[in-house]
């Protein structure tokens, strides 16, 4: 063979072996990025689990401070039990609805909070009955309406119902 074959027969396969080692390097590198695009994601997403984490014990550890919020803000105490019989009925009449006398069973959900569900029949015109549940809806105290049942009466506009309320007080 002559020299200047052999010489291009060398430079091509030196051309030959840089092209697949150019070829090798730009595949390692391409896997070495997305493999640490791939571990940024995860360290990100392992990072933000743990905010998660964190505000939910921070949330644990406030859970008497919210619970006692909680109880200041929204149940009333126990001591207001007869002033709250005393606004209910005010509160009926003055939305002019007439009423039966009120029924209360007493029950403990837990050792600091008593449900009192208060049962009563009502009549009088619509607009006064719906201005009277609006009006207990509006008061910053727990105080749910668990059923309310409407019937017109046959004659005139007046409407007769049963209602069960329950409202909840703090020890």
């Amino acid at each position: 063979m002559k020299p200047v074959k052999i010489i291009i027969h060398a430079l091509g396969g030196v051309l030959i072996l840089s092209v697949v080692f150019f070829l090798f390097s730009f595949a390692y590198t391409s896997l070495e990025t997305i493999s640490a695009q791939n571990i940024q994601s995860r360290l990100t997403d392992v990072q933000n689990k743990a905010k998660e984490k964190k505000k939910d014990y921070e949330e644990w550890m406030n859970f008497e401070k919210n619970y006692k919020k909680f109880k200041d803000n929204y149940l009333m105490k126990s001591e207001q039990f007869d002033q709250f019989k005393h606004e209910l009925q005010t509160i009926l009449r003055k939305n002019g609805v007439e009423f039966a006398p009120l029924k209360y069973s007493i029950e403990t959900i837990f050792s600091d909070v008593v449900k009192i569900s208060v049962r009563f029949e009502l009549s009088g015109a619509y607009e006064n009955i719906k201005r009277f549940i609006h009006e207990m809806e509006n008061k910053k105290e727990m105080i749910l309406f668990k059923k309310i049942e409407l019937n017109k009466k046959r004659t005139g506009q007046t409407v007769e119902g049963e209602f069960v309320m329950e409202v909840y007080f703090v020890r």
